[in-house]
């Protein structure tokens, strides 16, 4: 019997620009992990410099497994039906047919305490790593669906 599909990673990125405070980019960055596994989450940061010197600090946190699959849950609970809509429709875009689901998430609202996707530039970038799933693209829907990211 073959295993089923499942999230094996999940990476998150922001920037946190000369202008922006740090604390703040890392608390809109761990807002979206459950505020039980928090704790759990080291975020990691890189200091480097932008095109006039201006320091720009990135910030970078990897989950695996367990908290992948927590994180995930979470937020497709707070995703609302537009945003899932939106996944959904454009599956392609958000993926790369090899395992790999891309979201753009607004800095601002995860801040706030929301998930909401954007197309803007101040954002926290999610990369969700899935095994299991082959290049078909009606097996990411589906799975898509059982774990709540899309309807």
């Amino acid at each position: 019997m073959a295993e089923k599909a499942k999230v094996i990673h999940a990476y998150l990125e922001s920037f946190a620009h000369a202008t922006e405070d740090i604390a703040k980019v890392k608390e809109a960055l761990l807002n979206l992990i459950p505020q039980p596994l928090r704790d759990k989450v080291q975020v990691l940061e890189e200091v480097v410099h932008g095109h006039h010197g201006n320091p720009i600090t990135i910030l970078r946190a990897m989950l695996t497994e367990n908290l992948a699959q927590e994180l995930v849950k979470h937020l497709s609970e707070k995703l609302d039906d537009l945003d899932k809509a939106i996944i959904k429709s454009q599956v392609d875009r958000f993926s790369n047919g090899a395992g790999n689901l891309y979201l753009k998430i607004s800095k601002q609202q995860a801040y706030l305490g929301k998930v909401t996707l954007t197309e803007g530039d101040d954002i926290i970038k999610l990369r969700v790593t899935m095994t299991r799933l082959g290049k078909s693209k009606s097996a990411l829907i589906d799975f898509l669906k059982s774990i709540g990211l899309i309807k």
